[in-house]
């Protein structure tokens, strides 16, 4: 669980960090205004600028390091430590004894793309929503074609949770391209430690 590079991308300040979780590599990517992407891919696809640090000394780290007011410095501090708090949340969620993500997220996307992972993030932990129920819930019934759409065009997996949502019948479709088991094991962890949380 490292962070693994930081520097600056089309004018903007990110950090990449990465992870094992127990299905394979996991890649998180931030600004300094919050998470932009979770990648089940082993590494990111970002290429590091040729004076970007490979390494990173917090011994300046501010007390508040998501302070709104931020000189260079201050923004690499923030956005390192985005992506630290990320990774750590998620082996805390791999591990079963996080239910809840309290992660600033930057969402890019359409509008309607936008609206719909809304709506996952108020499914809670555990439970499932089908395409339809999306649909109906953001005032699109007919368009659950297109809410499918922008759940495979989520940026953010598992913290917004797009493993939720099923089709009517029950049956779980396409999740991260084609990575259907993926799917089917955070259910079957989530479903695991909601039993144990109630006793059940």
């Amino acid at each position: 669980m490292t962070v693994d590079w930081y520097g600056i991308v089309q004018g903007e300040t990110r950090a990449v960090g990465s992870m094992t979780s127990p299905w394979g590599g996991c890649t998180v990517t931030a600004c300094r205004a919050g998470i932009i992407s979770i990648d089940w891919a082993a590494e990111s696809e970002l290429s590091p600028i040729p004076d970007a640090k490979s390494t990173y000394d917090d011994t300046d780290r501010p007390s508040e390091p998501y302070a709104t007011a931020m000189t260079d410095s201050e923004s690499t501090i923030r956005t390192v430590q985005l992506v630290e708090d990320a990774l750590e949340q998620l082996e805390q969620y791999f591990a079963g004894i996080r239910h809840t993500f309290t992660l600033p997220l930057v969402l890019r996307g359409t509008e309607f793309q936008k609206a719909v992972w809304e709506y996952l993030l108020t499914i809670p932990y555990g439970e499932t929503r089908s395409y339809g129920d999306v649909a109906r819930a953001i005032g699109r019934e007919k368009a659950v074609r297109a809410v499918g759409q922008a759940n495979r065009a989520n940026p953010v997996p598992i913290v917004v949770p797009c493993h939720r949502v099923i089709g009517q019948t029950g049956a779980l479709t396409g999740y991260a391209g084609s990575q259907v088991h993926l799917k089917a094991a955070l259910l079957n962890l989530e479903q695991e430690h909601r039993l144990v949380q109630s006793g059940a």
